[in-house]
């Protein structure tokens, strides 16, 4: 009788146990929706459907969204060849249902530029070394290209309608002059440039970055890694202060305090980031203090000034 009693008191307090965990376990966050609308090209560079996927993978990038096809009709295709039985699925009489965006982004490209141009000093530079050496360095005709994109970004709230984010992003990129041939530039770090700036655009605006940690070495652990942060990106910390209201229309336009100090990014990896401080800080900043990439990344703070 007595072990009985033992095996029920301890099936008690192991019950007792795991629903005191369930309660502590915080399910999972629900991550908003993004859609990409197809992004406008009025300039005809034909790169819209690339800039369009590399948003899509910067936005995923970021940790922060789920993100959903809207190109409708392939998805319908596949439905389709679902119910006739064509292609094996879980849902054979599915029907559209497709899942809602919290936020659509829409985008225009408004200049898509391909230049080359001369460079009179290497070609002088060159003439000179071949002067020198007294070798024939060939025709003189060096160049360096360029390519230039410029965006108007649009992200939209689809429940409220309000514009969250509205920007005209830009990119440039320059090659290398070369003296043999015509000089190119490659599109792709010019394109995934504009792809980053909008990620961030739309995750900022939702989630600063913030300190998620000090650790005991004073290294700064930032809640962003790539495609936010870079190395050697400098950042200043505030801590909170009193909310300042909008006279006219009541909104907080910020509670943001004092700055702490400032940081620099040291080390970047896929979730989070690393910095160290470029002097010292008073006190510990507290987790979840906000982090603002600075105008100046100089580091030097200049009295006066915020950022």
């Amino acid at each position: 009788m007595l072990n009985v009693a033992r095996i029920l008191l301890l099936a008690f307090l192991v019950s007792g146990v795991g629903q005191q965990a369930n309660a502590q376990s915080p399910g999972p966050v629900r991550k908003p929706i993004v859609a990409v609308q197809r992004i406008n090209d009025p300039t005809n560079s034909g790169q819209a459907d690339t800039l369009k996927t590399m948003i899509q993978t910067a936005v995923v990038g970021t940790g922060k969204f789920r993100t959903i096809e809207r190109d409708f009709g392939q998805l319908d295709t596949e439905q389709a060849l679902a119910r006739s039985g064509r292609t094996t699925t879980n849902r054979p009489a599915r029907s559209g249902g497709y899942e809602g965006a919290d936020f659509i982004i829409y985008g225009t490209i408004t200049t898509a530029s391909r230049d080359r141009q001369g460079d009179s000093g290497a070609e002088i530079g060159r003439a000179m070394v071949g002067q020198f050496l007294g070798v024939d360095m060939g025709g003189g005709n060096c160049n360096k290209a360029m390519a230039s994109f410029a965006v108007d970004v649009k992200i939209v709230d689809t429940v409220t309608g309000e514009v969250k984010f509205a920007h005209p992003l830009t990119s440039r990129s320059v090659s290398s002059t070369t003296c043999s041939g015509d000089a190119s530039v490659d599109l792709v770090p010019v394109l995934r440039d504009i792809a980053n700036q909008t990620a961030m655009g739309l995750t900022i605006t939702m989630y600063p970055i913030k300190v998620a940690a000090v650790q005991a070495d004073g290294v700064f652990i930032l809640n962003y890694g790539e495609g936010a942060l870079s190395v050697g990106t400098v950042l200043g910390v505030y801590g909170q202060g009193a909310a300042i209201i909008d006279p006219d229309t009541g909104a907080v336009l910020t509670s943001e305090g004092a700055e702490l100090g400032r940081i620099q990014v040291t080390e970047v990896t896929t979730r989070f980031s690393k910095a160290v401080p470029l002097s010292p800080f008073a006190s510990a900043p507290p987790t979840g203090a906000v982090a603002r990439v600075l105008a100046d990344q100089s580091g030097s703070k200049k009295k006066g000034r915020r950022g």
